[in-house]
């Protein structure tokens, strides 16, 4: 859900204002989707991590802080949210600017590639995420339709405005998004969010 900040900063996006709101429903959501998001990769037992569509590197940031052995790497095609991820993650994290469809890395890459809220925005891409894992793929969407009744209500009661998201994934069709493409399918769901753990 895009959130209103109460302040503009120097630097801003929809993702950044959803990350740094200052309200605790808010915040206490973030909380909740970041534990279950560890959860999942935890149980792919990583050693190297890539998240496609990185944003400000905000889950990249939670990651490092809890398992800072993994080796972690994000990308995302905005250069100026990459730029952001650079001067606010931990120095070992590595930031490029890429396309999700064209990652510029080989084939079987890295034991666990994330990709966090954006398949949202974009097109059917699990097969791009696919081709650079040598292990696991962990996707995560919204839940819809209640993802969309809490951004309306947010919006009336102008705490947020329209995600604009191109994608609307149910349980049932997210289900079939993941199984269609990988074996393997552990699913796990944070209130208007759900995530799902591939192999």
């Amino acid at each position: 859900m895009i959130v209103a900040a109460l302040q503009t900063p120097a630097y801003t996006s929809a993702n950044y204002l959803k990350h740094t709101h200052p309200n605790r429903l808010f915040q206490a959501t973030i909380a909740r989707f970041n534990a279950r998001l560890l959860a999942l990769a935890d149980a792919a037992a990583p050693q190297s991590v890539l998240e496609v569509g990185c944003g400000e590197g905000f889950v990249l940031n939670y990651l490092a802080a809890r398992r800072p052995h993994w080796r972690l790497m994000g990308c995302d095609i905005s250069a100026s949210a990459a730029a952001y991820a650079r001067q606010h993650c931990p120095a070992a994290v590595v930031i490029e600017v890429a396309d999700i469809y064209h990652l510029p890395m080989p084939p079987k890459t890295f034991d666990l590639v994330i990709c966090s809220e954006a398949l949202e925005h974009v097109a059917d891409a699990p097969a791009a995420l696919q081709r650079v894992s040598r292990g696991h793929v962990l996707v995560t969407v919204p839940h819809e339709p209640f993802f969309r009744i809490l951004a309306r209500l947010a919006i009336w009661l102008r705490l947020g405005h329209d995600p604009e998201h191109q994608q609307f994934w149910t349980a049932i069709g997210f289900s079939r998004l993941m199984r269609r493409r990988f074996r393997k399918v552990t699913f796990a769901y944070a209130w208007q969010y759900q995530l799902a753990l591939a192999a």
